[in-house]
């Protein structure tokens, strides 16, 4: 099961979002596209993945999760195959509308209840290796990318990528998935039956979550860590080549990060397994102010390559983190629909980082202001979130 979530998001995420920004200067030159204008894809992946999971709780409930998903990785790979064709910034943005509602019937929201379904310890673990794909596909296709669009054309390479989509996720969304081990005669890892006949969950309801004080504080942050991760992917490739290095010099970094971004999951997975989710979320929020700063002296090439071990680390918090913070603050009742909001909060600073940096780009002609924005934001909601997970975590009843 985890390495099957491991294909399934190298796929959906690694190939599909993560290697957009290779298409950003080129597609911009050919089509007379500006950088915000290319930058509103992206925002649309995070829109549309942040519409799916702030209603994943009822949306779960009512829909079959592995139907919904085979369904999903058909219209996946149709969908990037008409990037080939297009022609114009409207029908790019209709393209990534549609794929990031494909992308989020796939990736994390599904897999990590895939997961959590399967592991009854190591869940932390389980998760950061699943989603480690992201990092991994996002490394390979980034670095094969940057050649491809440098010697056949980026048109060229959407049809080559689309090839590699339906190899990776027809088979394993339609055969390797399952659902639960009890419908294989099987218990989840680590649990006896004991356990399972006692298991009980408790915790809080996504309405007492709501209402709860903790919640505010970490919502606010988790929508400046989107802000942040979001836009430190979308922008570390075609900032580096303003900085003044070359296409594929930037690709190959951009390909290093992901690569960093993979072993950031795991080391995130772990570290909350072994020393709970609050520490694990004050490591990946101290990565990411540094990694902003890291990005306002990238015209160094130490600090461009010193960041990128770094911002791995701190962007892993965007899809193992929240899982973790939900369980360990608000316990295992509506696990899964309070998972979906704050997922959701992050979204949205997800959805509007890349369009806001394309607009400071286009305004002032560098990512500065907006690099320089993250790291102010982040040190002070980072400090309030960790603050009240430490005192709430484990509280797992109203």
């Amino acid at each position: 099961m985890v390495a099957a979530g491991v294909i399934v998001v190298a796929a959906a995420i690694g190939l599909v979002a993560n290697t957009f920004p290779i298409y950003i200067v080129p597609v911009g030159k050919e089509l007379g596209l500006s950088r915000s204008q290319m930058s509103l894809n992206q925002t649309l992946f995070a829109a549309g993945m942040m519409v799916v999971q702030f209603f994943w709780g009822p949306v779960f409930s009512r829909l079959k999760l592995m139907k919904t998903m085979r369904i999903s990785a058909v219209l996946t790979c149709v969908g990037y195959l008409l990037y080939a064709f297009a022609e114009s910034a409207w029908q790019f943005l209709a393209i990534s509308a549609v794929l990031a509602v494909t992308m989020a019937f796939l990736s994390w929201m599904p897999l990590t209840v895939i997961i959590s379904n399967w592991f009854y310890e190591k869940r932390g673990l389980a998760l950061g290796i699943a989603f480690m794909g992201s990092g991994v596909g996002g490394m390979l296709f980034n670095a094969l990318g940057g050649v491809l669009v440098s010697r056949v054309g980026w048109r060229t390479t959407v049809l080559i990528y689309t090839g590699a989509l339906c190899v990776m996720l027809l088979p394993t969304v339609f055969f390797l998935l399952k659902l639960k081990p009890e419908d294989m005669g099987l218990l989840p890892y680590g649990q006896t039956h004991v356990q399972a006949e006692r298991t009980e969950a408790g915790g809080f309801t996504l309405s007492q979550a709501l209402r709860s004080r903790v919640f505010l504080p970490i919502c606010l942050c988790c929508l400046v860590t989107g802000f942040t991760n979001n836009s430190l992917n979308a922008t570390i490739n075609p900032h580096l080549q303003h900085m003044g290095y070359s296409g594929v010099f930037a690709a190959g970094v951009a390909s290093a990060y992901l690569a960093a971004l993979a072993a950031g999951k795991i080391v995130l997975g772990q570290i909350s397994d072994r020393a709970g989710a609050t520490r694990a979320t004050a490591l990946a929020l101290c990565a990411m102010v540094l990694s902003s700063c890291g990005m306002l002296g990238a015209r160094l090439l130490p600090v461009a390559l010193c960041t990128v071990p770094i911002m791995g680390l701190g962007n892993a918090f965007g899809s193992v983190g929240f899982p973790l913070i939900s369980r360990s603050v608000f316990g295992e009742r509506d696990h899964a629909a309070i998972t979906g909001v704050l997922s959701a909060v992050n979204g949205v600073g997800s959805t509007i980082g890349p369009i806001l940096c394309g607009l400071i780009f286009d305004l002032n002609g560098s990512y500065y202001l907006a690099y320089l924005a993250m790291a102010v934001l982040l040190i002070p909601l980072g400090t309030l979130m960790v603050c009240a997970m430490h005192k709430h975590t484990q509280k797992t009843t109203p």
